[in-house]
């Protein structure tokens, strides 16, 4: 009996936790895409809260875009080098290639831009 209880508690915590993942992301996409002030703090939040998130490639994605748009071209590859493409949706993936090749640009190393 005990362990049956201790099954049903535990799998409302994973359950309550996975809900809580996808709502902060959605939170998250939210903050990015009107830019808020706190878009950044969220996201390293974020990451911090659901380092094993499904959504930890769209997120750095996100924080790199921060960092492009601000000219900080060298947090962005950290951010940029941290993803996986092949993970990210289509539309994602093409905007990854944008900003990636555009820091690329923007630090002279016309060779990686190219790729």
């Amino acid at each position: 009996m005990r362990l049956i209880i201790t099954i049903i508690l535990w799998l409302s915590i994973v359950g309550i936790h996975a809900q809580n993942y996808e709502t902060d992301f959605r939170e998250a996409q939210r903050l990015f895409d009107e830019r808020a002030t706190t878009t950044h703090k969220y996201l390293q939040a974020y990451l911090k809260n659901y380092p094993y998130t499904p959504y930890i490639d769209e997120i750095y994605l996100m924080q790199g875009v921060l960092y492009v748009e601000k000219g900080k071209y060298k947090q962005a590859q950290k951010s940029f080098q941290q993803l996986k493409a092949k993970n990210l949706s289509r539309a994602a993936e093409l905007k990854f290639f944008f900003y990636q090749g555009y820091t690329h640009l923007q630090q002279e190393e016309y060779a990686k831009a190219l790729i």
